[in-house]
């Protein structure tokens, strides 16, 4: 009898080892799609209280090296002291001022600093758009045979340089077409208007020609300026897995951050007014 007990307990160590690694292998899903996490991610199954160091982190006085007491309710006083909360704004009535059922889903909209009448929109799949009445009526401003791809939009604000204006293409995430996960609507390079907005045609330094092909181009997120130079037209511009800079309104360009496959896919970059650039950048959860 001891002799089968002695058989019988390593044949459920090695089923309970075996659950155990079973266990161990599985990957917690999201809607349907793998979680990949890698041992070091925050929050992961593998390491979980890297989330909560990670909110420490973000959260804490540096001085004291601790949470605040009561910062919470000190949080929500200062909040309400915000312009927003003694504004008039959230009282207001909004109305719809197109383009309606062709724009699509706008994601770059800006008003001409010389005229507020003058708004230029554009779609992620429709196109790009002008109008001179506030908005009143619509006139689309690229040519038929044209990217009808905008994620991105800005003018250039200083004087006499404000005919100038310049658009990105391109969507990593929530375009029009993500039927399914990961389905990247690519764009093809900068667009850029010297006319305020009539015309607009390709930067030769940014274009491929080959949208469906993997390239630097295209997938941009934003465009900046720095309106410190009077004399030089100077761009930043916000790719996906790179940032880059150029000095001479968008005919070359230098790496700020340059392009590799494991570079950051979501970025930003920002110009202060003195010409401070700020860029931010993060990688994809799944």
């Amino acid at each position: 009898m001891k002799n089968k007990e002695l058989i019988l307990f390593p044949a459920v160590f090695l089923v309970l080892s075996g659950t155990i690694i079973l266990h161990r292998q599985l990957k917690p899903t999201r809607t349907g799609f793998t979680v990949n996490a890698a041992p070091d991610e925050i929050g992961c199954p593998e390491n979980i209280q890297n989330r909560a160091e990670w909110e420490f982190e973000r959260l804490k006085d540096p001085v004291t090296n601790s949470i605040p007491a009561d910062i919470r309710r000190k949080e929500l006083e200062f909040a309400k002291k915000l312009p927003y909360f003694n504004s008039t704004l959230k009282n207001n009535t909004w109305v719809a001022r197109g383009p309606y059922n062709v724009g699509g889903r706008t994601r770059g909209a800006a008003i001409d600093v010389t005229n507020e009448n003058i708004i230029i929109a554009g779609g992620v799949s429709g196109g790009l758009w002008r109008t001179v009445d506030g908005g009143n009526s619509w006139q689309k401003v690229i040519k038929p045979f044209q990217l009808h791809n905008v994620t991105c939009l800005v003018q250039d604000t200083r004087p006499g340089k404000t005919n100038i204006w310049y658009y990105g293409t391109g969507e990593v995430d929530g375009n029009s077409a993500n039927e399914s996960f990961s389905a990247p609507f690519r764009g093809d390079g900068i667009f850029k208007s010297t006319d305020n907005g009539l015309n607009w045609d390709s930067l030769p330094s940014t274009y491929s020609g080959t949208p469906y092909h993997t390239d630097p181009w295209d997938f941009i997120w934003n465009i900046s300026l720095d309106y410190s130079n009077d004399s030089t037209d100077i761009v930043y511009v916000a790719l996906s897995k790179s940032i880059r800079k150029s000095m001479d309104g968008g005919l070359t360009w230098s790496n700020i951050i340059p392009f590799t496959n494991n570079g950051p896919i979501y970025t930003d970059v920002a110009v202060t007014s003195t010409g401070v650039v700020y860029i931010a950048m993060s990688i994809r959860w799944n």
